[in-house]
């Protein structure tokens, strides 16, 4: 929600490009609220699909504002995605 730099470094050394903000937290602390799944695995061709899920009764004022996401996979190795913009939209 706050950007993508400078980022946080997992203790791995894995450069992760978003910012610990509020969205960032309520991500990390409700898993699967807002993106399900927000935890998983590949297929194997190497992809996935989550959607991203707005609740009912979610602030009109939030319409037009910009999120930004990465996803970081750990096994087999260590990778981190560029950062996609995710625009909300009446």
């Amino acid at each position: 929600f706050t950007g993508s730099s400078p980022g946080i470094t997992l203790a791995n050394g894995l450069q992760i490009p978003l910012n610990v903000d509020d969205y960032f937290l309520l991500l990390i602390d409700f898993p699967n609220l807002l993106i399900t799944p927000q935890l998983g695995t590949l297929d194997g061709t190497g992809q996935a699909t989550a959607t991203f899920n707005v609740p009912p009764g979610t602030p009109a004022i939030l319409v037009g504002v910009t999120f930004q996401h990465a996803f970081v996979l750990l096994n087999p190795k260590n990778f981190v995605s560029n950062v996609v913009d995710l625009t909300l939209v009446p």
